[in-house]
């Protein structure tokens, strides 16, 4: 039983998720492969016993992709297309920190991966990717990065280990009509660690660099009274990225 603003209700969903994949080796070291599936998210199931705005319980998505993939001994390269179809995006509300359901969406775009060990002991990977969202309507979507990026290199000698790695979430519309934007976040993370038998000794430290970049942000009406006197207004609200932290530990195996 679950109770909504409206009235009470009871109820259950289902919903059948098929996939196909498809792969072609071209030659011993390039593959092409295709792949297609439904998938789904899940609403809040208050909002399909409320009378006045029923939801779905269970959103449909459907996704394809069509990618190639280079092997080599300690290479490798994958380049994807891909895209997106989601029957009701959601969004963040302010006002109730919750989310709420939207509009359908459509999304396309690209990823490239690579992978590289030059010596035993060493390992390099990276990946982008960008993307294209919208409403069916043709609005943009609040919070949709348009691309996004990360990289690090490992060393492994036994038994040390050691690794520093760099993330990127690009710049993304605030609102839908993508007047308002953030320019997105940079962060550098690292970590060593000795390893023993049965015990692990490490060491981290997240953000590097002190970034004061922005980890997320919204835009929505918002009132603190203390500041503003005017009353309830339209703003900018975000979360600073964490900053500089050291964190050490250890790892017993028993």
């Amino acid at each position: 039983m679950v109770a909504a603003a409206l009235g009470e209700g009871s109820g259950s969903a289902s919903i059948v998720s098929p996939k196909l994949s498809a792969a072609y080796q071209i030659s011993p070291h390039f593959e092409v492969y295709a792949n297609w599936g439904r998938g789904f998210h899940s609403n809040d199931v208050r909002g399909a016993a409320n009378a006045a705005t029923p939801v779905p319980v269970l959103v449909r998505g459907t996704g394809k992709e069509l990618g190639a993939r280079l092997q080599w001994a300690g290479v490798s390269f994958t380049a994807t297309y891909w895209w997106l179809d989601v029957a009701s995006e959601l969004r963040f509300v302010g006002d109730s920190n919750a989310v709420e359901p939207s509009g359908a969406s459509r999304r396309h775009g690209y990823e490239l991966v690579a992978f590289w060990r030059p010596l035993p002991w060493l390992a390099l990977d990276a990946n982008y990717t960008a993307s294209h969202a919208r409403y069916d309507n043709g609005d943009h979507i609040p919070n949709a990065f348009e691309n996004a990026a990360s990289a690090g290199v490992a060393v492994v000698r036994d038994p040390w280990e050691a690794s520093i790695r760099v993330r990127h979430l690009g710049p993304s519309p605030l609102i839908e009509d993508n007047s308002i934007r953030d320019k997105g976040s940079t962060v550098v993370n690292a970590r060593a660690a000795w390893k023993g038998k049965r015990i692990e000794l490490f060491g981290e430290i997240l953000n590097v660099f002190d970034s004061r970049d922005k980890d997320i942000a919204y835009f929505y009406e918002s009132y603190i009274p203390a500041f503003d006197t005017t009353g309830p207004a339209d703003g900018r609200l975000s979360r600073v990225v964490e900053p500089r932290t050291l964190r050490i530990g250890a790892k017993v195996d028993f």
